[in-house]
């Protein structure tokens, strides 16, 4: 009977040791969850900021300066390979229109010709043959030079294919419906009347009003 009794007594402590040691460890493992769960806050939060860090210095970054450069249309007439309108950058010289246009044709010359000129937009680069005249609307997009002084500016009813080309927008088919339309309508009563012939619109009248007369 007393081993009996002492055998509950053993028991009965095993069973409340058990509760001691369960009360001790599940705060520990609470803690312990507990710390892992603030870690893994702390990483996620961390990760979060690096990523708003990065975004804002992404938006704030100045961006590359983008180069905006000009450009300018000449006409390329006359004694060159191939005469036609060429879009260069604004600070090229003439020379390096006519190398676009292929160079000077046979029986250029190339002495009435100013190839350290700069450019301009509009400009007419008349390359003249040997032993032809020209007027010094030549090498302007506009009737006055740089000097000040008023260019010549091209008579419609007495200018020939030649002349008439040196014009902005005109080229060998433009100067023969000129002459055709001369020779069959009689001289220009006005520089406005040059839109009755072929070819010839509003785009093209304005490009050159300034550069003609029917005096």
């Amino acid at each position: 009977m007393k081993k009996v009794h002492m055998f509950g007594a053993a028991a009965a402590a095993v069973f409340i040791m058990g509760i001691f040691v369960f009360l001790i460890l599940s705060p520990s493992a609470e803690s312990t969850t507990g710390e892992g769960n603030m870690a893994d806050d702390y990483f996620l939060d961390s990760q979060e900021k690096n990523d708003t860090e990065e975004a804002v210095a992404e938006e704030t970054e100045p961006e590359a300066a983008e180069v905006d450069t000009a450009f300018v249309m000449v006409d390329v007439k006359g004694k060159v390979a191939s005469p036609d309108v060429y879009e260069l950058e604004q600070n090229k010289r003439v020379i390096d229109a006519v190398e676009m246009a292929g160079g000077l044709a046979d029986g250029a010359d190339a002495s009435q010709v100013n190839f350290a000129a700069r450019l301009q937009d509009e400009m007419v680069i008349y390359v003249p043959a040997e032993g032809e005249e020209t007027t010094p609307l030549n090498m302007e997009s506009t009737d006055v030079q740089a000097d000040g002084e008023s260019l010549e500016k091209v008579n419609l009813n007495t200018a020939e294919a030649a002349e008439l080309e040196t014009l902005p927008g005109i080229g060998p088919a433009k100067s023969a419906g000129i002459l055709s339309y001369r020779e069959e309508n009689g001289l220009f009563t006005s520089a406005e009347e040059l839109k009755e012939v072929s070819g010839i619109g509003d785009k093209t009248y304005e490009q050159l009003q300034d550069s003609i007369t029917v005096e």
